[in-house]
């Protein structure tokens, strides 16, 4: 039977151990730490939890009491990191600039995607050896190589 989180705000949540993995990473500890502490901490939550339920405060207190004894500076990262009230992302922790996401995307194009000498968004790609186009109502002059039109 999957155990429950009691978040903050009152709601619900399965116990994920991924979460917590994916939490210590981000403080600053390798792979194998993070899974070793996930492991422990899942058996601890599995053990600890009353009829089903454990809360968000007690998980955080152990990842805390285990990743000390297995990175203490990766510890201290994951002590200062505070979510922000009434949402689910976090901020980052004091001194480290937040992060600001690109201003210039294309819709729905990753920026990594994107290539670079692709057209903005809505225009067609110019075809090599094309003349260019006519303004509207006027006919576009013939490509040096075309056949005469009939």
């Amino acid at each position: 039977m999957p155990v429950k989180v009691q978040k903050k705000d009152g709601r619900l949540e399965d116990f994920l151990r991924a979460k917590v993995v994916a939490g210590v990473l981000k403080s600053g500890a390798d792979f194998n730490q993070a899974e070793e502490v996930g492991r422990q901490v899942e058996t601890w939550v599995q053990q600890t939890a009353v009829s089903g339920m454990i809360s968000s405060n007690q998980i955080r207190e152990k990842v805390l009491e285990v990743l000390r004894g297995v990175n203490p500076a990766a510890a201290t990262t994951f002590e200062s990191y505070q979510k922000p009230s009434g949402g689910s992302e976090g901020v980052p922790p004091e001194g480290v600039p937040p992060t600001t996401p690109p201003t210039d995307m294309s819709p729905g194009i990753p920026p990594e995607e994107t290539p670079p000498s692709a057209p903005p968004t809505g225009m067609p790609p110019e075809a090599p050896n094309m003349p260019p186009s006519a303004p509207p109502g006027e006919v576009p002059p013939e490509a040096p190589n075309a056949p005469p039109s009939l």
